[in-house]
């Protein structure tokens, strides 16, 4: 016998998936072995939730370029396609890197730019939304700089 929280859970998902209708499911793409969205807009937030802009995004399997390497040695190009108001604190190139580490995934915002990354990272979305922490890491330091929340978009 099923229980309450499971049915409940279930019936969640089914309610989430019909509401998003026929034509207005989010596309995803299959990386690694894990659905992700196909493109994202992520806000960035201070440790107050003070606003720091925004990013639009989307993701390719084309292969991304980050010096830091990935388990799986593979990892995916992201495409900018808009900032909004971003504060300097979170550097973006145009061709972050996405990767996964087990049930996590990793943008490294700076693709490409060693000894200086900003990297995003969070849990792989069950419901293609995702939130994390941004952190800075550098010669032997990381530091927390920013959360994100990110929103699956057509």
């Amino acid at each position: 016998m099923k229980s309450c929280a499971g049915i409940a859970w279930t019936l969640g998902l089914a309610l989430q998936v019909a509401s998003w209708g026929a034509s207005a499911a989010p596309e995803s793409l299959f990386l690694e072995g894990h659905p992700f969205p196909a493109s994202w807009h992520i806000q960035f937030f201070d440790a107050k939730k003070a606003d720091l802009g925004s990013l639009d995004v989307h993701f390719t399997a084309a292969a991304g370029h980050s010096c830091l390497g990935t388990k799986s040695g593979k990892s995916f190009l992201v495409v900018v396609d808009r900032k909004t108001r971003l504060s300097p604190l979170i550097n973006v190139t145009d061709s972050p890197a996405l990767s996964f580490d087990g049930s996590n995934f990793v943008i490294d915002l700076t693709g490409g730019i060693c000894d200086a990354y900003v990297l995003m990272t969070g849990a792989v979305p069950f419901y293609g939304e995702a939130s994390g922490e941004v952190s800075t890491m550098g010669w032997g330091a990381s530091r927390t700089i920013a959360t994100f929340v990110a929103t699956p978009v057509q």
